[in-house]
């Protein structure tokens, strides 16, 4: 004799994991605030800004997503992140006054070398994910 077997899948419960607080959205959470942590210990700056500019936003998304964001939010995370392909010059043609900020005496140069690619949020990224 066969017995019947029947399954019910509720749809809602099944979405609320993708809400906040729910078991998906705290596994992505998770990994989100590991992925801060280690770019702002990667990350090599002079004044510390960049590395507070880093944080971690939660997105709404369309129904079961989840949305996980972490970014520098400093205008030159970019350039520190990607690096510069070429010399850096003047915008207005003229000599650059460095370092901007001090200490004296300061250097009038009218370029200098670009700088290599710090990747640190992508590396936080794959170290994190290469863990699981």
């Amino acid at each position: 004799m066969a017995d019947d077997v029947r399954v019910i899948i509720y749809d809602s419960v099944i979405d609320s994991w993708s809400l906040p607080g729910g078991m998906v959205w705290r596994w992505a959470r998770q990994r989100a605030v590991r992925i801060e942590r280690l770019a702002k210990l990667n990350v090599k700056s002079r004044t510390g800004e960049l590395a507070r500019s880093i944080s971690v936003s939660y997105e709404t998304a369309p129904p079961k997503q989840v949305t996980m964001n972490v970014v520098a939010g400093a205008a030159h995370g970019l350039w520190v992140h990607e690096g510069t392909r070429s010399p850096i010059v003047s915008l207005s043609g003229g000599y650059m006054v460095l370092p901007p900020w001090g200490p004296y005496p300061m250097l009038k140069k009218t370029s200098v070398s670009g700088q290599r690619a710090n990747p640190f949020l992508s590396d936080a990224l794959h170290e994190v994910m290469r863990s699981l």
